[in-house]
């Protein structure tokens, strides 16, 4: 896990998002998004600012 200290460019939210999608890689925002009891929406917004920020890589499944 990340320290707060370390990463004082993101919000406690997207520490949690990065955990949480860590644990469940190549998993649908769908599944990541009821474990951390958000929207879909409130996901996709944080995946994408923390995809800007270069903390996650975001990729498509073809077969989806």
């Amino acid at each position: 896990t990340m320290e707060r200290k370390q990463t004082p460019d993101l919000a406690l939210g997207e520490l949690h998002a990065i955990e949480t999608a860590n644990k469940n890689n190549n998993k649908p925002m769908t599944l990541i998004a009821k474990k951390e009891h958000a929207t879909v929406g409130a996901l996709t917004t944080c995946v994408n600012r923390l995809g800007q920020k270069r903390y996650l890589l975001r990729t498509r499944d073809e077969m989806n």
